[in-house]
């Protein structure tokens, strides 16, 4: 069976354009991160679930949208919701836009909730 890449390969991967990895160790520590790098904001942990370990980050960019993801330690990933910063709707349909601004509202707001319980809420972010 093919070995899969490292939480750290996957992860330097991920940011390889703006050449961020995890600070050496961080996987062995476990402990909860922040990296401010290259107009990146990313926050981390790490936890376990019934697909085993991983690392879960919530990745901020004044020129760019949010990103959430989990890295497992068996090479899948997993995107998650992440905060929105627009919404959609169709000028020709009426009420569209008072539903569509709901639910964007919603979203953003359990988004937040959940990333706060987590610790990756991006407080003070242009973001947020």
């Amino acid at each position: 069976m093919a070995e899969h890449p490292s939480i750290e390969a996957r992860f330097a991967d991920y940011f390889a354009n703006w050449n961020i990895s995890l600070p050496e160790g961080a996987v062995d520590s476990q402990k909860p991160g922040v990296l401010r790098e290259a107009g990146w904001t990313i926050r981390f942990i790490f936890g376990t679930d019934a697909r085993g370990p991983y690392l879960e980050f919530y990745a901020t960019h004044r020129m760019t949208n949010d990103r959430r993801l989990r890295l497992y330690a068996s090479g899948q990933s997993q995107g998650l919701d992440a905060i929105q910063d627009l919404y959609r709707w169709k000028p020709e349909v009426p009420g569209d836009q008072e539903r569509a601004k709901k639910r964007y509202r919603e979203h953003n707001a359990r988004v937040a909730e959940a990333l706060e319980a987590l610790g990756l809420y991006p407080t003070g972010d242009v973001n947020a």
